[in-house]
């Protein structure tokens, strides 16, 4: 988790520049959804972690940028009061045979709010 994105960082704080290119991504089946679904957790827990011990800018990750944004439109208390249905209904639809990107981002937002509340 992340190791990507603090390389990324280091490389712009040493005044390279970065080039992003399209890559699509082609799933073979080699892990099940289940897996997948653990290593995003995995995966936010430790952003949640390197944004709060400073490792991380809000500005430096396109998920802590939404968070933020949607937080500083009161957005906030919407997770708080409908987060565990939401992360419920996205892992079920991310376990189901026809997953959908959009829960994929729900879960990883609902789980990125829970894991900043309990550092605080």
């Amino acid at each position: 988790g992340h190791e990507d994105t603090l390389f990324g960082i280091a490389l712009k704080k040493a005044g390279n520049s970065l080039l992003h290119i399209d890559n699509p991504v082609v799933h073979l089946g080699l892990e099940s959804n289940g897996r997948f679904t653990e290593k995003t957790f995995t995966g936010v827990q430790t952003l949640a972690k390197l944004y709060a011990t400073g490792k991380v800018s809000r500005n430096d990750v396109r998920l802590l940028r939404f968070y933020f944004n949607l937080k500083s439109k009161g957005l906030g208390l919407l997770l708080d009061v409908a987060g565990d249905f939401l992360s419920a209904s996205a892992k079920r639809n991310l376990l189901s045979e026809n997953p959908k990107l959009t829960s994929l981002d729900i879960y990883k937002l609902v789980v990125l709010h829970n894991e900043l509340k309990r550092m605080v």
